[in-house]
């Protein structure tokens, strides 16, 4: 499955199940399956195992892709913050050389 293919299913919205007043919505329907089906496979074949646990219960592609959003958003947040504080939070001591603080930094 190409990486068009994989975009194509988070863009798109899932498609009204198939109903006897409109024939071609079948059609529609069972690619937008088959695709999210493929993606979906893709996404999992490329998660450890314990991610993998957390969201494959989920149906749709784009519905696991916001969830591992979620998940690691939080996580880049936190480090990010914490990274900011050691940054603020350095002192240059007294008798070391520059260069040493900056490396430090």
């Amino acid at each position: 499955m190409s990486a068009e293919a994989l975009m194509s299913v988070l863009d798109e919205e899932e498609p009204e199940f198939p109903n006897e007043k409109n024939p071609k919505s079948k059609a529609v329907y069972e690619l937008f399956r088959q695709k999210n089906s493929k993606a979906k496979l893709l996404v999992l074949s490329s998660l450890e195992k314990t991610i993998t646990d957390s969201v494959k219960d989920l149906y749709l592609t784009k519905d696991m892709m916001e969830e591992l959003k979620e998940m690691y958003g939080r996580e880049e947040r936190h480090v990010h913050h914490q990274l900011v504080t050691l940054l603020h939070g350095t002192k240059m001591a007294q008798g070391t050389p520059v260069i040493d603080h900056v490396m430090k930094m």
